[in-house]
């Protein structure tokens, strides 16, 4: 196929997925976009999108174009755009990314930085165990 480029891959297309019965050990790398339904340990390091599903476990550094996070993540998050960590989600490390959204009932403990570019961000740190509980809490205390 001389002379024609080759096209990069959507990163909306899940092109590996690790199911909910195996446990990834190492570090894996690619251009596509990464399911993750069981255990990784190690690294994940793709050009596209990276979804931890509920039953996931990622004791993992992951770098990523984007990432949703409904799992659990021990380690770092590095995404050129957007983390999101759904309602089920426990993430115990820093993430670095443009946007970050943390729907009700997710836990994060470390610090992130957001900006235009990750590189460039500014810090805030962040611990947060929200649950319904906790809110009615705080009214209590109003």
């Amino acid at each position: 196929m001389l002379g024609r480029r080759q096209k990069r891959p959507d990163p909306a297309q899940i092109s590996t997925v690790i199911g909910e019965d195996m446990h990834f050990d190492g570090n894996l790398r690619g251009s596509g976009s990464v399911r993750v339904d069981g255990r990784v340990t190690g690294e994940i390091n793709v050009e596209g999108n990276v979804i931890l599903g509920e039953s996931a476990t990622a004791e993992a550094t992951i770098s990523a174009e984007s990432a949703k996070i409904a799992g659990r993540v021990q380690g770092d998050l590095e995404c050129a755009e957007q983390v999101e960590l759904t309602s089920s989600a426990r993430v115990d490390g820093d993430i670095r990314c443009e946007r970050l959204v943390v729907d009700r009932g997710a836990i994060f403990n470390g610090s992130s930085a957001m900006a235009e570019e990750p590189s460039q961000a500014g810090e805030v740190h962040v611990s947060t165990d929200y649950t319904e509980e906790s809110e009615d809490v705080a009214e209590d205390q109003a």
